[in-house]
């Protein structure tokens, strides 16, 4: 969802915001990454996820302090199939953006026509 709400590629944030919900992901958390807003995080590993992915996005670059932070929450493994995942979905969100893929029918877009 970070990356669909990141480049406002509606199909992505339509396809999975499901998913997100079904994994546990609270409206709230889903509505403040939506509005762009700092979300409420319960759980420690989503909010260093975001901390992480929004630092990578912004400034290119990482804190070695929360990189070693993510690390020892999911594992260096786990950084690395992050960044990975970060990657695909930055292709395929940049790829909606610019063929202007519509969401899913039957979705109702979401994110700001602008990002904030």
């Amino acid at each position: 969802m970070f990356m669909g709400r990141y480049w406002l590629a509606e199909y992505e944030w339509a396809a999975h915001k499901p998913f997100a919900l079904e994994a546990g992901v609270s409206n709230e958390v889903i509505d403040a990454i939506r509005d762009g807003k700092a979300p409420p995080f319960a759980k420690r590993d989503e909010e260093l996820v975001f901390a992480f992915l929004t630092e990578l996005h912004e400034q290119r670059k990482v804190p070695d302090s929360l990189y070693q932070e993510l690390v020892n929450e999911i594992g260096k493994d786990g950084v690395v199939d992050l960044v990975g995942i970060a990657g695909y979905y930055t292709l395929i969100s940049m790829t909606i953006k610019v063929f202007e893929v519509p969401p899913p029918e039957g979705a109702t877009p979401e994110l700001p026509q602008e990002s904030n």
